[in-house]
C-alpha cells in the first residue's frame, strides 16, 4: 500500500510538472498559438492537417510562452523565436503586403516579433505551412516530423522533435 501511494504521488506530480503554472500572458499566447494554428490548414480530399497543438508546443519549447522572447543569442524573438531572415522570407514567399514595410526595417521587424504576438504566430504558422508542405511535395516518409525538425534546424533533429511530441502530450 505504501509503494502504490509512493507511486500515485510521484504520478500527480509529474503531472503537475508536466502542465506548468502559467501566468495570464502566457495563457494568452498558448491562445494565440491554438487560434492561429488551427486557422492553418492544409487540405484535400484525403487530410485535414491544422497545427494549432504543433504551435503551441513551438511556443512552449521555444520561450515558454513568451517568458523568454530572445533566444540563440539575440538573433531569434518572439513567443516563436523567429529570426529576421526567416520572417523576411515568409513576409515575401506568402506575400503579406501588409507587412512589406518591415522587410528594409529591422528594428520594426523585430519589435513586431517581439511585441505582436498574433504577427510572431502568423508568421512560425506559415513557416510550418510552407515546411509541411514541402513534405507533401517531396513524397517525405513524414512531412510533420520534417516540419518540426526544420523549425530547429535541419532535416531531421530527433533530439528536437522528442521535446515538441513531449509537449504536446502534456498539453492534450
Amino acid at each position: 500500500m505504501k509503494r502504490f501511494i509512493i507511486v500515485l504521488v510521484i504520478c500527480i506530480s509529474t503531472a503537475a510538472f508536466a502542465q506548468e503554472n502559467f501566468s495570464p500572458a502566457q495563457q494568452y499566447i498558448k491562445t494565440v498559438a491554438k487560434t492561429v494554428g488551427e486557422s492553418m490548414c492544409i487540405k484535400n480530399e484525403t487530410y485535414n492537417m491544422c497545427f494549432g497543438k504543433t504551435l503551441q508546443a513551438i511556443a512552449w519549447q521555444e520561450s515558454s510562452f513568451g517568458k523568454h522572447n530572445i533566444g540563440d543569442d539575440g538573433t531569434s524573438f518572439g513567443p516563436f523565436q523567429i529570426k529576421l531572415s526567416t520572417a523576411r522570407r515568409i513576409i515575401r514567399h506568402f506575400k503579406m503586403k501588409f507587412f512589406y514595410s518591415l522587410l528594409k526595417n529591422k528594428k520594426k521587424l523585430k519589435s513586431k516579433l517581439l511585441f505582436d504576438p498574433w504577427f510572431s504566430a502568423r508568421i512560425a504558422a506559415r513557416y510550418i505551412k510552407m515546411n509541411y508542405s514541402y513534405g507533401l511535395r517531396t513524397d517525405h516518409w513524414d512531412p510533420w516530423v520534417l516540419t518540426v525538425s526544420r523549425y530547429n534546424g535541419g532535416n531531421f533533429n530527433q533530439k528536437y522533435l522528442d521535446k515538441i511530441v513531449q509537449k504536446i502530450k502534456d498539453l492534450s
